[in-house]
């Protein structure tokens, strides 16, 4: 079925045209054979619940409501919905969301409740859930792994360290690296990484986060992101598209997030971007080659300077005169502010209206030499720009990065950022959850208001794209479902609802 695909008018300061002729990768996942009606109109936020779709039987809403779960979208089309917080306790409810009926489903439950955790899709398409907070509070190290083909979850070998606040990033060969995050209730942030081979699904120690080649210290990490970037090969090793996973070989690009406690007086940024080489290996105790390498890329400015970001890989560029790979980073949070009681994006002591380093909601670009990814010597990259939405020293109420949600879309070259916590400027207190959206474009480095807004404001909540008619992600007619999330300082949301891209 054919769909209908448009431009939105803005302001031409901001944009010449929301779509962007150039492409990084031609190529689009297949998925499973599945059938779904047209879009509903482009640039706009409709509930699922009126979706003219057939009734599957399943439930419109989310039951319980809930926040800080994990949602991914499988093979088949469906999404799968893992865990999170009902109330503030720990869910081990998991749910799939039919794209044709538009509906909520029960599947088997985790064997652990969590919240916090991470979810990640294998090259096989089963999906891996790992650490996160169980329900007494406490940092969990328990992985487990959902087969959509039977509907059931495995437990799986433990790993050492329990952690949440970390990332799990897959590796070329589709290897899974779990790396830092808060390993006590206490807040203690680490720098140990381990890996999971997804063929034994056994987990061994990897080489942990280091301050620099050859350091012998650690650079422990917390709500961090980790992004893969293609090193610069020639030749080519084939596939697909210019920047194909089979293409080229790829490191793991990590930036920002907290090397202290949250809220704690340690709780300091990372000022550096880490690069982990998979390839490789690092001398271990006892003369033991350890996977994994590690270098270091400075990049100046405060861009870098953040936690509970987001970090997506928006363009790469392998036959460019030098070759480059570009990563935006959006939103997030430049500190806690004990002494407020609330999030603020200045440095740890400062208040909103002290802050002169990042706005409280910035994106910003870092541009990756690929070429020195594989020369001797330490990578180099450098921010190239950026932008931000509204100014915490003049708006009454301005957006916070915290909470936030984006996601990169490669049918229009266009990053949907939405939701997140707001603040009041006057009492530095939080005010009612954004239900704003915004479209950015990573290569003009622009940005414009959606046309439509949320119908609930929404922190913490789900994201990820949907299958258009073609049945294929990454392509013009994909839609992004927006689920659940914090909608209040006491509740959390039940409904649902998708988005159109212009």
């Amino acid at each position: 079925m054919a769909s209908t695909v448009r431009k939105v008018g803005l302001p031409i300061a901001l944009f010449v045209c929301f779509l962007v002729v150039s492409s990084c990768d031609d190529s689009a996942t297949e998925l499973d054979s599945i059938a779904v009606d047209p879009l509903p109109a482009p640039d706009t936020f409709f509930p699922t619940s009126t979706l003219d779709r057939d009734d599957g039987g399943g439930a419109d809403f989310l039951n319980p409501p809930r926040d800080n779960f994990t949602q991914t979208t499988l093979l088949t089309g469906k999404v799968l919905i893992a865990g999170g917080t009902s109330s503030g306790a720990a869910l081990d409810q998991a749910l799939l969301y039919d794209q044709l009926a538009a509906e909520f489903f029960l599947t088997s439950s985790l064997a652990v409740a969590r919240r916090g955790h991470t979810a990640t899709l294998t090259s096989a398409g089963d999906v891996v859930v790992v650490g996160g907070i169980g329900v007494g509070g406490e940092p969990l190290a328990s992985v487990e792994i959902y087969r959509p083909s039977l509907g059931t979850w495995q437990i799986l070998q433990g790993m050492r360290d329990a952690r949440f606040g970390h990332t799990v990033t897959r590796l070329s060969g589709g290897d899974l690296l779990v790396a830092g995050g808060v390993t006590s209730s206490f807040g203690t942030v680490t720098d140990t990484c381990e890996i999971l081979d997804v063929s034994t699904l056994l987990l061994s120690d990897a080489t942990p986060i280091q301050a620099g080649p050859g350091s012998m210290f650690g650079s422990p990490r917390a709500f961090h992101t980790a992004t893969s970037v293609p090193i610069q090969a020639s030749p080519p090793l084939g596939g697909a598209g210019p920047c194909a996973p089979g293409n080229f070989e790829y490191v793991v690009i990590f930036v920002g997030g907290l090397t202290g406690s949250p809220g704690g007086p340690a709780a300091a940024l990372a000022a550096t971007v880490a690069v982990f080489y998979p390839g490789e290996t690092t001398p271990g105790p006892g003369g033991v080659d350890v996977p994994g390498r590690w270098e270091t890329m400075i990049v100046g400015g405060a861009a870098i300077r953040r936690w509970g970001h987001q970090a997506m890989m928006v363009e790469c560029a392998p036959q460019a005169s030098p070759p480059f790979a570009s990563v935006l980073l959006v939103g997030g949070i430049g500190a806690f502010t004990p002494a407020l009681g609330a999030l603020t994006s200045g440095s740890p002591g400062q208040s909103v209206l002290e802050d002169s380093e990042f706005p409280a909601f910035s994106y910003a670009k870092l541009e990756v030499a690929t070429e020195t990814l594989s020369a001797p010597g330490a990578p180099t990259g450098t921010i190239v720009g950026g932008g931000s939405i509204g100014d915490p020293t003049i708006d009454p109420i301005f957006v916070g990065g915290g909470g936030s949600r984006a996601i990169f879309h490669e049918g229009s070259k266009l990053v949907l950022f939405l939701g997140g916590n707001t603040y009041d400027r006057l009492s530095n207190l939080r005010a009612p959850h954004s239900s704003n959206a915004y479209l950015i474009d990573p290569e003009l480095l622009a940005h414009a208001p959606s046309i439509s807004s949320m119908s609930v404001g929404r922190s913490f909540c789900g994201l990820s794209l949907l299958p258009g008619p073609d049945e294929a992600i990454g392509t013009a007619d994909d839609t992004v479902l927006v689920v659940g999330g914090e909608f209040a300082s006491t509740g959390e949301s039940a409904t649902a609802e998708e988005y159109a891209f212009p």
